[in-house]
């Protein structure tokens, strides 16, 4: 039986850090880990508030994208709704996205 890593990932292009997430799943899986993703869709700041509030603690990380391509909140909104409620929250911005998960493991 393995443990399970949850990792809530705020980000506006998914599919440019699934190489990351695939990595770190990698990593997780030598350490006896199984990785769970939640990526929030649609991603708007009740969303994100609403899921913190309800399952914030059942969260190990939450990695969040600084540079949202969005006029109605950015990174440090998403930071401030979900930083109560999780234990280990990173920024990260998509070219940085490898060297800011292999920092974590």
């Amino acid at each position: 039986m393995k443990l399970v890593f949850n990792l809530l990932v705020i980000h506006d292009i998914p599919i440019s850090i699934s190489q990351a997430i695939a990595t770190l799943e990698d990593h997780l899986d030598i350490r006896g880990f199984d990785l769970s993703v939640v990526e929030p869709n649609p991603m708007s700041l009740q969303v994100i508030r609403d899921l913190a509030e309800n399952s914030g603690r059942n969260f190990d990380l939450v990695a969040v994208d600084f540079n949202l391509a969005n006029d109605e909140f950015d990174g440090r909104d998403m930071t401030s709704s979900c930083a109560a409620s999780s234990s280990s929250l990173i920024w990260f911005s998509t070219p940085s996205i490898p060297l800011a998960i292999s920092m974590v493991v």
